[in-house]
């Protein structure tokens, strides 16, 4: 039975990890089997995957996240001091992910779902910062 499937993705790049290779794969394979696949991928490049429709999901600019954030990497890189060891155990996630969930929602909030069968979210993963315990 063809089903309707939305998949929210961080990145669809098989070049930036393993992880994004594995997603890749996945979506490729649903759409193989004969699914209608729609994808929503935060991963800032014009990506096309064969069979599916791909939607690049902006990263906003100008908010109070995004000014943090690039504040917090101007600080680091001039300064070599990392804020992030003493302000992510404060707030528990970076300004730059709190940045990007509110890009993606604004994506999804102007998507109509409403035809779905399934909605399968996945990322490529992280890496757990050995300064954190």
């Amino acid at each position: 039975m063809l089903k309707q499937i939305s998949v929210v993705v961080d990145s669809i790049n098989v070049d930036d990890s393993s992880g994004s290779k594995a997603n890749v794969a996945l979506i490729k394979n649903l759409a193989a089997i004969g699914n209608r696949v729609k994808v929503l991928h935060y991963t800032q490049q014009n990506i096309h995957l064969k069979g599916v429709e791909c939607i690049a999901i902006q990263e906003k600019k100008f908010t109070f996240f995004y000014f943090l954030s690039r504040l917090q990497r101007v600080i680091q890189r001039y300064f070599k001091v990392n804020l992030a060891q003493y302000l992510e155990p404060i707030f528990g996630f970076s300004f730059t992910f709190f940045n990007d969930v509110r890009s993606i929602k604004a994506t999804l909030i102007k998507q109509d779902f409403s035809n779905v069968d399934l909605i399968i979210t996945l990322s490529k993963g992280g890496v757990l910062d050995p300064i954190m315990p």
